[in-house]
């Protein structure tokens, strides 16, 4: 099985129970980023995500199907005013591969918490794929070791 199955069979358990209560909370670790791609992107953006494990919680999904599905509460599709496509729940299956198989990488602007972030963006079939991820680092009290994390924050996408 290969880690983008592993990861797509992580999605479908807890995406199905999301799906049945949006109340549903989870939290997803899917991989890390390859040791050279990392070095790479740890070079051009000067955050050290090197070992830091990738993550989606059922927090940022609701806030990209909230503001990126398309569908505002009066049924005007919102994604247009801004030339987006509306993000689906399929879309998420392919977040690992625009991370790991980007056509470029760029650093985005700290969060409110002022965290660092980096763009992942990947084309395909004329569609402009976005994911940004928010990196945090904290030292584990008991251990002393410092766990680094890149979570999912957002996604959208717009045709090319």
């Amino acid at each position: 099985m290969s880690d983008s199955d592993e990861v797509n069979e992580k999605f479908d358990s807890l995406f199905n129970q999301y799906k049945i209560d949006k109340n549903f909370s989870f939290e997803i670790e899917f991989g890390t980023i390859p040791n050279q791609l990392a070095q790479i992107i740890t070079s051009q953006v000067n955050i050290n995500i090197i070992g830091a494990k990738l993550k989606i919680d059922n927090q940022r999904v609701s806030h990209i199907l909230r503001y990126h599905d398309g569908i505002t509460e009066t049924g005007r599709v919102k994604e247009e005013d801004r030339n987006q496509i509306p993000v689906t729940m399929e879309d998420f299956y392919f977040i690992h591969h625009i991370i790991l198989k980007n056509d470029y990488f760029e650093k985005a602007r700290p969060d409110k918490r002022g965290n660092p972030g980096i763009y992942f963006i990947k084309i395909k079939n004329n569609i402009h794929y976005q994911v940004c991820l928010t990196y945090t680092q904290k030292r584990d009290h008991r251990t002393d070791e410092i766990k680094k994390r890149l979570t999912v924050s957002t996604m959208f996408k717009k045709k090319t």
